[in-house]
């Protein structure tokens, strides 16, 4: 985001190029391609919400977790910093407290593909959440946006 913005987490800019690239994403699965996403994985609900995603099409999801120690992460975050400090951003005490409290780790049901919880209310469907979620991703479940491309510029 910093090379884009000039700031680590814009407020809106960040949600509106996500769903950009998750409607990139459902247009290579519905073309048969392969699809990593690094994104936008931060909770169970948008999990939930991609690998629903992924089985509109036709595609199988994978969610993997690769966990670091605490005292790695935070080492490797401080290194970045001293190594890359143009291509990244500092982070204080209050940084990290905030993103450990807001991540919640995939749990085994996730890990093992069990995992397809009916979406928070008040929403029906997945992909009505996550048009609002990501705001420039249409919602992949109407007829209409099948392979949809993503919205012009506005």
């Amino acid at each position: 985001m910093l090379p884009l913005f000039g700031d680590s987490d814009p407020d809106g800019p960040r949600d509106v190029l996500e769903g950009r690239l998750l409607c990139v994403s459902h247009r290579a699965l519905h073309g048969g391609l392969d699809v990593v996403v690094d994104l936008g994985l931060w909770g169970r609900e948008e999990r939930a919400a991609l690998a629903d995603l992924a089985r509109h099409t036709g595609a199988h999801c994978e969610v993997r977790h690769c966990h670091v120690e605490e005292e790695e992460r935070r080492a490797r975050i401080d290194r970045r910093w001293v190594e890359s400090p143009s291509t990244t951003f500092s982070m204080t005490e209050d940084d990290h407290a905030g993103n450990l409290a807001v991540f919640q780790a995939p749990e085994e049901d996730e890990l093992a593909g069990q995992h397809a919880p009916r979406p928070p209310a008040p929403y029906e469907r997945w992909a009505a959440w996550a048009a609002e979620r990501w705001p420039s991703l249409p919602s992949w479940d109407r007829p209409e946006n099948s392979g949809a491309q993503p919205p012009g510029p506005t």
